[in-house]
């Protein structure tokens, strides 16, 4: 995996500021991650990373990029994967195209049932007005970063021992806002019924 990924920067696949992230997936011994608006790129099927891609670079880069994120998703299943536990808000589901969404809520059912992986919805009820998404990774060795979704490729990797602090903080206030794991799963179902 590192030679892909050394690969994907020499070719310029992997912006800058991602950089840090995908880097530090590769060692994170868990990865929290509250997505708002996006399905994050680890959870992505093919014909949703495309759609995303295709939104945002040049059409020349599309299929490389694709193929980058396609293999970071390769972390899930490792041997020693990571655990894993995503909070999405309802609303970034029920946007999705519908050409797409069943395909997308079938993915992340699928990956939920993997024992290191789990996922809840934050209702379209729930008062979470957090806009920006982040992730939380930590290791065996070394301590916790985070990293902020930024507009385009302008995210950032904090290292502060306060600010991820922080970040974990209210990622757990988030959480209190989703629901369970097995209601997440059914309002992914009806998501994916339409």
């Amino acid at each position: 995996m590192w030679d892909k990924y050394a690969e994907a920067k020499r070719q310029r696949l992997i912006p800058s500021k991602f950089r840090p992230l995908t880097k530090a997936e590769l060692e994170a011994t868990q990865i929290c991650l509250f997505a708002p608006i996006l399905v994050p790129g680890l959870f992505q099927t093919e014909m949703l990373a495309r759609l995303v891609l295709s939104a945002e670079q040049p059409r020349e880069k599309v299929e490389g990029m694709l193929a980058v994120r396609m293999e970071r998703q390769s972390i899930l299943t490792k041997v020693n994967p990571p655990w894993v536990l995503l909070l999405i808000s309802e609303s970034t589901l029920r946007n999705i195209p519908p050409e797409v969404r069943e395909e997308q809520c079938k993915r992340l059912l699928d990956l939920v049932d993997e024992t290191n992986i789990a996922a809840q919805l934050i209702p379209l009820y729930a008062q979470v007005f957090q806009s920006s998404g982040f992730q939380l990774l930590s290791f065996d060795r070394g301590p916790d970063v985070a990293y902020i979704d930024g507009a385009g490729v302008h995210g950032q990797m904090l290292t502060d021992l306060s600010d991820v602090r922080g970040l974990t903080v209210l990622f757990s206030m988030i959480r209190t806002a989703a629901l369970p794991a097995r209601e997440s799963e059914d309002l992914i179902r009806t998501i994916m019924e339409g």
